[in-house]
């Protein structure tokens, strides 16, 4: 990856590069799934994140940039600057209802259609159940 990120790189200074390059070294591998340092300006360091992860990152302020500059080696960051983007939050995992169980149908010789239309019928029962 280092290989492939340094060309496009190559016009930021050498300080946020870096930042850039190690971040999940610097912030962890939980902190970095959801963010990314975006620049570098005058001792601020932009930070791009997804939802929750600001308030992680606001109340680890002083830790995460006590750790860039030790990890930079010298003192560059004197306070983050925390700015929103969704395109850094994991993907959302639906979440499977438990299956009812299917009722009896009687009267129905295809085996397929009697076990869909015995889920169904569970669905509903479900659904009615729910309403009550």
């Amino acid at each position: 990856m280092p290989g492939v990120m340094r060309p496009a790189l190559h016009r930021r200074p050498g300080a946020i590069v870096t930042i850039i390059m190690d971040w999940p070294d610097i912030v962890g591998p939980d902190l970095a799934a959801v963010s990314a340092a975006r620049r570098l300006v005058a001792g601020t360091l932009t930070v791009a994140c997804a939802g929750p992860a600001a308030m992680e990152i606001n109340h680890r302020g002083p830790l995460l940039i006590e750790r860039i500059n030790r990890h930079c080696g010298q003192s560059l960051i004197e306070r983050l600057k925390i700015v929103q983007d969704f395109t850094l939050a994991p993907p959302r995992t639906a979440r499977l209802r438990p299956q009812p169980a299917p009722v009896a149908v009687e009267g129905i010789e295809d085996d397929t259609l009697r076990d869909v239309l015995g889920r169904l019928g569970a669905r509903i029962a479900q659904r009615d159940k729910a309403r009550r």
